[in-house]
């Protein structure tokens, strides 16, 4: 698996911008990942993400410049896998590789009840727009809840075999032990953590909605 990312580390946005804008890691012989720093795309990113809208959606104008590079690796690849609905303008010109869009939101209504400010409008149609054609032109369309899946579905014409849901989550169906309160204090010292305060573990990113979620949890 190969990886794109235009979230670099800090050590390669410290390099030489100009000459070295790409870095690749090598985690094992089945995955990779190329790292790619671009001003344009991190400035409008930035920008974006203060104004609390996606911080991609335009990612597949900025990237554009690199679609040569992109249609290298995609003549070596059978699949493209979409995590987010804002590369599909730039994913659809490589007809070779499947497409495989994974909807971790339903992302217009998303951002349509995070900002209500006058210019989040302006790019309402966008988003729309963008997902409702991930949706319609990915050969596979991975959904987090049933939820999301009947009613994207029902509301542009999906395909219903051309989905299927994959839940977030761990599963914990071989592991039916229920631990004793003992146990539990005993695996708390054993970590270093207080044993009279309730824990909480929360899996996730530190994006805007995994905040808010984490926010309500805490409450």
């Amino acid at each position: 698996m190969f990886q794109i990312s235009f979230r670099p580390t800090l050590n390669l946005i410290r390099q030489n911008l100009i000459k070295r804008p790409f870095n690749k890691r090598v985690y094992n012989q089945n995955y990779s990942e190329l790292q790619i720093f671009d001003p344009t795309t991190l400035l409008s990113s930035g920008f974006l993400y203060m104004s609390k809208l996606p911080q991609d959606i335009f990612i597949s104008v900025t990237a554009n410049k690199y679609k040569k590079y992109f249609a290298e690796i995609a003549e070596r690849s059978e699949v493209i896998i979409l995590e987010h609905p804002w590369l599909i303008n730039l994913a659809r010109k490589f007809f070779g590789p499947k497409i495989v869009y994974n909807s971790h939101n339903i992302e217009y209504d998303l951002l349509k009840n995070r900002s209500k400010s006058k210019i989040s409008n302006l790019f309402l149609r966008r988003a729309y727009e963008l997902e409702k054609q991930a949706l319609k032109l990915a050969d596979l369309v991975i959904f987090t809840t049933k939820n999301d899946q009947n009613h994207l579905t029902e509301k542009f014409g999906l395909d219903v075999e051309k989905t299927v849901v994959v839940p977030n989550g761990v599963d914990i169906s071989n592991n039916n032990k229920i631990y004793t309160p003992k146990e539990k204090s005993k695996m708390k010292v054993s970590l270093g953590l207080p044993e009279n305060k309730t824990l909480v573990l929360f899996l996730g990113s530190v994006h805007r909605p995994n905040q808010i979620a984490l926010k309500h949890i805490l409450k």
